[in-house]
């Protein structure tokens, strides 16, 4: 699976709550989600589970990029804008998922024992944002998402994906297929679906946005 996922830095509110952009890939039983992987960037107060190599089982083979870390420079609103690329694969050989950034660092890969239904195969993939929100006061939080600006404010101003792609079994990658766009609180955040690449994002609390 893969995507370019423009890069900035929102704000969260407060320590409990977490702002990230990502992409899910889901095994299931029946509907039920038993397997996932899931790579992105997190901007994060959260600070709780575990992320990146804090969890056994991913196995790391290149440490020219730290996971945790801060990717930059960030994007600019209305100036330049930076992006990184994200691609999982499935290997022919031994089952295992791959992570590859940017086109050149094979970062690692998650062992296929790790899993049960996606020791086979991916049904669905999703990319998109998302935001914890706790409410404080209650209030919608100021969290933001993306660049903190609606999607239809577009290029250089909201947070885009971009190359969106899925990968067969044959290791081709090719256009998604039977899209559902979903958007849970459309006042506060949103998103603009183009052929393969979308934008999104929103400020959070605002007037619209109790």
């Amino acid at each position: 699976m893969n995507a370019e996922i423009n890069l900035w830095n929102p704000h969260v509110q407060q320590s409990n709550e977490f702002s990230l952009a990502q992409f899910w890939m889901t095994g299931d039983n029946n509907g039920a989600i038993i397997d996932t992987i899931e790579a992105g960037m997190m901007n994060d107060g959260y600070q709780s589970g575990c992320y990146n190599v804090q969890c056994p089982g991913f196995v790391q083979i290149d440490n020219r990029i730290a996971f945790g870390a801060t990717f930059l420079p960030y994007s600019v609103y209305g100036g330049t804008q930076t992006s990184v690329n994200l691609y999982v694969f499935k290997d022919n050989v031994y089952g295992h998922w791959w992570l590859q950034v940017n086109h050149m660092y094979l970062m690692g890969y998650w062992p296929s024992s790790l899993f049960s239904f996606l020791s086979n195969s991916a049904v669905r993939v999703t990319w998109g944002g998302e935001v914890v929100n706790q409410r404080s006061g209650g209030q919608h939080t100021t969290t933001q998402m993306g660049s903190g600006h609606f999607a239809e404010e577009g290029p250089s101003r909201a947070s885009d994906f971009q190359n969106l792609k899925v990968i067969d079994h044959e290791q081709v990658l090719r256009e998604p297929r039977d899209i559902h766009v979903v958007v849970t609180n459309p006042s506060c955040y949103n998103l603009l679906r183009h052929n393969d690449f979308f934008f999104y994002g929103g400020p959070g609390r605002s007037l619209n946005c109790p």
